[in-house]
């Protein structure tokens, strides 16, 4: 059953690169087939915003973070794991912390986990990996991004896109970098 729809909602290429590049590739598809399971079964969350979750987990697992989707052996919400973010998760690997918009694209764009992340109280969050940006920061201004940054996508429209197509404009956005343990 590989190649379902909803399994296709939580799979994206670069974690698999990262699998196979890492000698992993029978652990990714034992993920993807753990996570197809999920999402087939998570038809009745529609609500919870659940899809955003499973890819911005397949990224976090790949990269040794926690698994923000099922923390504690309790599924989350995207609202759910934003405070999760917010409040340092961690684990023996390492630690997620808030960082600005500037160095998540710098980040993001060099390989690094980031998770932009918005929450909605009362409404589904969202969620999505930083994967890069394109444009210059300000020379003048090192705080002023002039960098349009961009996230791989799954919700109502999925794949690699600028965060503002991907984000409601209207409400605040953070970024959390995975700061691996040396």
């Amino acid at each position: 059953g590989r190649g379902t729809l909803t399994a296709s909602l939580a799979f994206h290429d670069g974690v698999q690169m990262l699998y196979e590049s890492s000698g992993l590739e029978n652990l990714y598809w034992q993920e993807y087939d753990r996570l197809d399971s999920m999402a087939q079964e998570s038809q009745r969350y529609r609500g919870l915003d659940f899809f955003c979750n499973l890819n911005t987990n397949e990224y976090s697992i790949a990269y040794g973070a926690p698994n923000l989707q099922n923390h504690q052996g309790r599924e989350r919400t995207a609202n759910e794991i934003h405070t999760l973010l917010s409040e340092g998760l961690a684990n023996a690997n390492g630690r997620f912390v808030e960082v600005t918009q500037t160095l998540a694209a710098t980040a993001g764009q060099n390989g690094l986990l980031v998770i932009a992340s918005q929450p909605r109280p009362g409404a589904s969050g969202h969620l999505a990996p930083v994967v890069g940006y394109e444009g210059e920061r300000d020379s003048l201004d090192t705080r002023h991004v002039d960098r349009e940054l961009y996230v791989n996508n799954v919700g109502g429209t999925n794949g690699i896109m600028r965060l503002t197509s991907a984000f409601n404009p209207d409400d605040q956005i953070s970024y959390f970098l995975w700061v691996p343990t040396q």
